[in-house]
Formats: structure tokens, sequence, C-alpha cells
């Protein structure tokens, strides 16, 4: 892409209003895909790469805003830690689906009386009830970006 396409284009202007309007429009993986493809090719320029990766924070919090998502969540007790082997750890079924789990001081810091919540010993890591929709976005960002970096280090490449 061409310094004018990066210039021109108003959804490369800003990140955070840009993901909140892309993921309003109930993109398709294909569509997202297509999107961190564009703006990987838009911003190969070393001045670019900062908003590069403002785009891939933002696209990663679904559109909800990198810091609000994530940062704000850590100080209202969303760890994010790596939990330990047999730690246990605490999935409420009223509040999210099977993939999120809390620690146990996340647990005791929020609000599940009356819920359905349910003992784990498996998670690897704590989830603090990430919305759904967050988290998916959250794992198609990551997994291109490790697509990104098996290709750039991969000998069997042709470009």
């Amino acid at each position: 892409m061409s310094a004018s396409v990066f210039s021109t284009n108003p959804l490369l202007k800003d990140p955070k209003q840009g993901a909140k309007d892309f993921f309003a429009s109930n993109p398709s993986k294909e569509q997202i895909w297509k999107l961190l493809e564009f703006l990987l090719w838009s911003h190969q320029e070393p001045k670019h790469f900062p908003r590069y990766f403002e785009w891939l924070e933002e696209l990663a919090s679904g559109g909800h805003g990198f810091e609000e998502t994530f940062l704000k969540v850590q100080i209202q007790g969303a760890c994010g830690r790596p939990t330990r082997d047999n730690e246990i750890t605490f999935m409420c079924k009223t509040c999210a689906n099977l993939f999120y789990f809390q620690c146990s001081d996340c647990f005791k810091q929020s609000d599940h009386v009356g819920h359905d919540v349910r003992l784990n010993y498996i998670s690897s890591f704590c989830g603090c009830e990430l919305d759904p929709n967050v988290e998916m976005a959250c794992r198609f960002v990551c997994g291109y970006m490790v697509y990104l970096l098996s290709h750039a280090f991969s000998s069997d490449h042709h470009d």
C-alpha cells in the first residue's frame, strides 16, 4: 500500500474508533483476516509500526478498547497470571462460559452469590470473565501474529 492510501483511508486514522466501527459491522473471520493483512501491508514503514501495534491492540479487544478491555480490568482484579499445578480455579457458568476461569484471589474479590459456580484444577491462566466476543477477536489477532512470526522465520516461504 502506498503512503497516499495510508493517509487518505479514514479507517487508518484512529485505531480505536476504526476497530469499534469494524466490529460493529459483525465481520466474518475472512473479513477480519483481510483487515489484518491490509493493516500489515499499509504499515510497512518504521514510522508506521507504532500505529500498527495500536491497531492490533484495538482489534484484539474486539472493538471494545484495549485499555478498557484489558488494562482497566486488571485493576479490578483480573490478574491474568498463570496458575500453578493443581491450583483451584473457579468457573462461574452464570457469568461466563466453559472457557472462563478465575484464580481464587480474583474469585474472592468478585460477587458470585447465587451463581452456578464450579471448581476447576485444569486452567492454565486466570481468565477473569473476559467477554466471549473479545476472546474470539483476541484469539484471532494473536493467531494472526503467530502466523506472521512463523512465516517470517520459516525458510519455506517465497516472498
